[in-house]
C-alpha cells in the first residue's frame, strides 16, 4: 500500500528489483520449468505479491497470460481476489490490517482453517501501549 506513496512522493521503486527479476526470468524462459515445481499455494502468493507492488502493468500482463496458458487460472483468481481485498481495505489502521490479513487468510485457506477477529487488549508495557 506504500508502493504507490513511494514512487510518487520520493521518486523511489520499491518494486524495482522485483520487476527486473521478473524482466529477467520472462526473457531467459525459466518461468514454465518453476511454475511446473511450484505447489498451487506458492503460485497463489508469488502472483499477489507481484500484482501489488509491480508497476509495470504490461510486464504484469505477459505473467498473467503465462499463467493462463499454463493452466493457472484458479491461481490467478485467488491471487486477484487477495490483491482486491488489499486495495479495497487500503490500511490505514491496525484494525483495517487485521481485518484485512483475515480476509486474506479465509481466502487462502478455504475450506481448511477458518480465522476470526478477537476483541481488541490493550496493554500498558513501561511507557508503550
Amino acid at each position: 500500500m506504500f508502493y504507490p506513496e513511494a514512487r510518487a512522493r520520493l521518486g523511489i521503486d520499491p518494486g524495482e528489483r522485483l520487476e527486473q527479476q521478473l524482466r529477467q526470468t520472462l526473457s531467459a524462459g525459466s518461468v514454465s520449468p518453476k511454475l511446473a515445481g511450484m505447489d498451487a499455494e506458492a503460485i497463489v502468493l508469488d502472483y499477489y505479491k507481484v500484482r501489488l507492488e509491480l508497476d509495470d502493468r504490461k510486464l504484469f500482463q505477459q505473467l498473467v497470460d503465462l499463467l493462463e496458458n499454463q493452466g493457472k487460472h484458479n491461481q490467478v483468481v485467488v491471487g486477484e481476489r487477495l490483491a482486491a481485498i488489499v486495495e479495497r481495505a487500503s490500511p490505514l489502521s491496525p484494525a483495517s490490517a487485521v481485518n484485512a490479513l483475515i480476509e486474506c487468510l479465509n481466502i487462502f485457506y478455504e475450506g481448511r482453517y477458518t480465522f476470526v477477529k478477537r476483541s481488541w487488549v490493550q496493554h500498558q508495557l513501561g511507557t508503550y501501549t
